[in-house]
């Protein structure tokens, strides 16, 4: 219960100190998790910061107003806000102008994509939601796309978000969940596969 309430108070977080690196110990959570290594480094920081008494230590993923999603692989697997929340919006590596934008509720899976499809994901621009609260925002930001390719959760969250959109933007909506039907998200997808590749490493030792 304690850590229930730490996780749900991250945006009071005090003491907030940003490096500018990852420690080992992250750095061994996202070898394992199948994340490349250099694109974590790219979009992300180590941090480190106190709540209700207890202090964390792990990576940090900015989001546009100057908060953080903070994960670390040990107290808090999956993202939660460090700060002011508000979405990420990231710019296609070839520069503005393109009319194709990727959608994504977490920070994991859109490093998730960057680590699996490095070459599409640099030629479209992404925008990250990192929380609920950041909804009406999130679609403020979708007016200057033609396309949205939707790597929504297989959750209830997920389908809302994604019926929602298909509601406001009809066939310009794009679901592609598909591709990790057998996952809840993507960033699961993504370790799935490579836990199973280890294992038929391991076989063949």
């Amino acid at each position: 219960m304690k850590e229930r309430r730490a996780i749900l108070a991250f945006e009071h977080a005090r003491r907030v100190k940003v490096n500018g690196f990852i420690t080992s110990h992250d750095e061994t959570f996202i070898n394992k998790s199948g994340l490349d290594f250099k694109v974590v480094s790219r979009y992300c920081v180590g941090m480190e910061f106190v709540c209700l008494g207890r202090f964390y230590r792990g990576i940090g993923f900015r989001n546009g107003h100057e908060g953080f999603e903070f994960f670390d692989g040990r107290q808090s697997f999956y993202p939660h806000t460090v700060g002011t929340p508000g979405i990420t919006v990231i710019k296609a590596d070839a520069g503005g102008g393109n009319q194709d934008c990727l959608l994504f509720c977490s920070c994991l899976d859109f490093l998730a994509y960057k680590t699996m499809e490095p070459e599409k994901a640099s030629v479209s621009d992404s925008i990250i939601l990192n929380a609920a609260c950041n909804f009406t925002e999130f679609l403020q930001n979708l007016s200057q796309y033609h396309t949205f390719y939707c790597f929504f959760p297989h959750t209830v969250f997920g389908d809302t978000i994604l019926k929602t959109l298909v509601g406001l933007f009809d066939s310009a909506c794009v679901d592609c969940s598909g591709q990790y039907v057998r996952s809840v998200a993507l960033f699961d997808s993504l370790r799935m596969r490579y836990n199973q590749r280890k294992c038929v490493i391991y076989e063949r030792i």
